[in-house]
């Protein structure tokens, strides 16, 4: 999807229930990344009135039937969309990526043996 030598900026948007022990503690582990701060949009579930307001956040998302509800753009693109436990394995991988210094929300990711498809792969050289 993306070459090596391509710059990519990451928008990570997750809708979660504040209330889940499960959600808290994956937003508490990648709030720990200082380079994610500016490219992360974080929306409490309790605001979702209709189950079409998740397809307004996250198109193509569907039904959601637990959190957290997960978009990734690279490049303004929707790379990745899901739901549930699969969202929160998705999340953990950007402790996998490599994280540019500069706080621009570019990322490459670091290990090849990640667990994620080749389309969600997202690469990025400073």
């Amino acid at each position: 999807m993306y070459g090596k030598d391509e710059r990519v900026h990451l928008r990570i948007l997750v809708i979660y229930a504040e209330w889940s022990r499960y959600d808290t503690e994956i937003l508490s582990e990648i709030k720990r990344l200082p380079q994610i701060e500016d490219s992360i949009e974080l929306i409490e579930v309790a605001t979702i009135k209709m189950m079409s307001d998740f397809e307004r956040h996250i198109p193509g998302i569907g039904e959601v039937f637990q959190t957290p509800a997960v978009g990734v753009w690279a490049n303004e693109t929707l790379v990745y969309k899901g739901t549930g436990f699969a969202a929160r394995q998705y999340l953990r991988q950007l402790n996998d990526l490599d994280w540019c210094g500069c706080d621009c929300g570019h990322a490459r990711l670091l290990h090849s043996n990640a667990e994620i498809t080749e389309e969600q792969r997202v690469y990025r050289d400073c």
